[in-house]
């Protein structure tokens, strides 16, 4: 059997698998992860899992990550600083949220270095219709200067079915 993928999970993919928890969880997401095929990355700090816990339902959110746990699809890692140039032009292309930048810097220290994420920040900042775009300029930004992929949350789904 082949490791999972490692992507770290942006916040407004668990704030939708918040909306309308089960238990256990019957999303796509934790289902990918029940076969084995996914494991959710998160700083040792704790920012990303605090991010989260403070806009979706904080029982939800640790529901979700003890079911990931017991599927060993949970592991925390430390994160890495990007490249001057690159935050640089992240900047350059209105990419200011502090926790984005952490997840990039989570993402860039995992084997996989993947982001699942439906935020048009991660795609392009001035354009909300962008999600899932791959010539969106921060995803293609993402993917030339720091090797990370940005997915959305169904086309990571669909990848991993």
């Amino acid at each position: 059997m082949s490791r999972p993928l490692e992507a770290v999970v942006d916040t407004n993919v668990v704030v939708s698998l918040s909306r309308t928890p089960t238990a256990p969880p019957n999303d796509g997401l934790s289902a990918a992860i029940a076969r084995r095929r996914l494991c959710v990355c998160a700083d040792l700090q704790g920012g990303i899992v605090d991010e989260w816990e403070r806009t979706a339902k904080r029982d939800v959110v640790q529901q979700l990550i003890v079911h990931w746990q017991q599927f060993k699809g949970w592991k925390l890692v430390a994160p890495v600083s990007l490249p001057r140039s690159a935050a640089r032009a992240l900047e350059q292309l209105n990419f200011r949220d502090t926790v984005d930048k952490l997840i990039l810097r989570t993402a860039a220290s995992t084997t996989d270095r993947r982001v699942v994420s439906n935020d048009p920040d991660f795609w392009d900042p001035n354009n909300k219709g962008s999600v899932g775009d791959s010539s969106a300029p921060v995803a293609r930004l993402c993917r030339s200067k720091l090797g990370i992929e940005v997915s959305s949350l169904s086309a990571i789904v669909d990848e991993l079915k």
